[in-house]
């Protein structure tokens, strides 16, 4: 080996020892003590310092705002009517004198104009992310707002009973129990949001989100895992992307989706859906519906709308347990297999190179008007055709009764059939024994 490869291979083992020596904290070296580089990694985190600091208290605030660096804001409500504001400097490092002196290079300012408390928690410039962090106990009066701000901590919040606003970067929150609406931006961490009486308004990236027992929602989302259990009114997505979204039990639901998979159950108000290059799974879903999807797998079930749309490009679509005022279908390169109960006005059903199977309880006796290119039809059921055959196209036709249901398609076989519909079971209870 030559003078200058044994010397190359020295310097990387060197390089290497110090640097371990470094993450295991018997070394400090300042060049990466204040850099930011993967700062959620704290140094030394079994050997945190604390640092209190004076405690703050306002007797008339109306505002709160806080600007953190790096630490925990936790927020209950005040006993007393006065904002109490309770900050402690930790400092992770072996050397305790060390730890006193990054402490101090941490400055914390408050001010306080017209009633709006502003408070910052930080330095100018490079902060020591991997060594320090500034928590925060607040004791909020009822009626202070809130806007917080925290790049790299947790936030927990409960009690509040006026608007509210969360910024977190890098970091968990938690809500509960507030009063007035709530506003969000959160990034790369864990939320969990419940009991807000008040509209909710998110914007998410590459989260991971428990929302509860709301007012109503509006939310912009992308990379992120969305469950939302109980939205009273309105549950509004005007962007989710690349995320997945199980939505259960709200009012009217608005979702301009992509690439996002999605389970909705349980939506009164009626829904309006886009989506593309993903699944969606609806159940009993009431009002009107509207879908508009491509590349995406359909299954929908227990469908009671008042009119119904669906468009949808490259993709199979089950639709079972349907009933609506009127139907109507335009899929392309994508079976489609429909059961329907009772749909009183029209199916309209606009196909390309798919195929169709129609199913329907032998109770009912429906109208047909039928064009074929380049397939055929297959009867299972009990109501007779009328058919005729122009080289590649097909017309079959049936007078009588409802639905009216109108076929064109190309390229696809059209299966009809007949089921027999379950009673649906009731709970009855129990008679109660007469005495004699």
């Amino acid at each position: 080996m030559r003078k200058r490869e044994f010397f190359i291979v020295i310097l990387i083992i060197l390089i290497g020892v110090l640097y371990n020596a470094y993450e295991e904290g018997e070394v400090d070296i300042f060049m990466l003590n204040h850099c930011s580089m993967n700062p959620k990694r704290i140094r030394d985190k079994g050997h945190p310092v604390n640092f209190p600091q004076e405690v703050l208290n306002f007797a008339s605030a109306q505002t709160l705002d806080i600007n953190n660096m790096a630490g925990e804001i936790k927020i209950t409500p005040s006993s007393d009517g006065n904002l109490v504001i309770k900050p402690v400097i930790i400092v992770f490092h072996k050397n305790k004198k060390e730890a006193k002196r990054i402490s101090r290079s941490i400055k914390l300012k408050s001010s306080q104009t017209n009633g709006k408390v502003e408070i910052f928690a930080g330095k100018k410039r490079s902060y020591p992310y991997k060594r320090a962090r500034v928590n925060f106990n607040i004791q909020l009066p009822k009626g202070t707002s809130l806007g917080l701000y925290t790049r790299y901590g947790d936030i927990e919040i409960t009690g509040a009973s006026s608007p509210v606003y969360l910024n977190c970067r890098h970091g968990n929150i938690t809500a509960r129990r507030l009063d007035g609406p709530l506003k969000v931006h959160h990034r790369f961490g864990n939320a969990h949001i419940e009991d807000i009486s008040q509209p909710l308004e998110i914007n998410s990236q590459n989260s991971e989100m428990i929302i509860r027992d709301i007012s109503s929602l509006k939310m912009h989302s992308s990379y992120t895992t969305i469950a939302i259990t109980g939205v009273e009114n309105e549950t509004r997505f005007d962007y989710i992307a690349y995320s997945e979204l199980d939505l259960k039990n709200s009012g009217k639901t608005i979702i301009e989706g992509r690439q996002t998979k999605m389970k909705l159950a349980n939506i009164s108000g009626g829904l309006t859906l886009k989506n593309s290059h993903n699944s969606v799974e609806l159940r009993n879903i009431r009002g009107k519906l509207s879908m508009t999807t491509r590349n995406c797998k359909i299954n929908m079930a227990e469908i009671n709308a008042n009119d119904l749309f669906l468009s949808n490009n490259h993709g199979r679509v089950n639709m079972e347990d349907i009933s609506a005022s009127q139907l109507e279908t335009q899929i392309a390169h994508g079976d489609l297999d429909l059961s329907f109960i009772d749909i009183p006005g029209e199916i309209n059903i606009i196909n390309n190179n798919s195929d169709i199977m129609i199913s329907y309880p032998q109770t009912v006796n429906p109208s047909y008007n039928i064009e074929l290119k380049y397939g055929k039809i297959i009867n299972k059921t009990g109501n007779k055709l009328t058919e005729t055959t122009d080289q590649y196209m097909t017309r079959a036709s049936k007078a009588g009764g409802t639905p009216m249901v109108l076929i064109t398609n190309q390229y696809g076989d059209i299966i009809l059939r007949n089921f027999t519909q379950k009673p649906k079971q009731t709970n009855v209870e129990p008679e109660e024994f007469e005495n004699n």
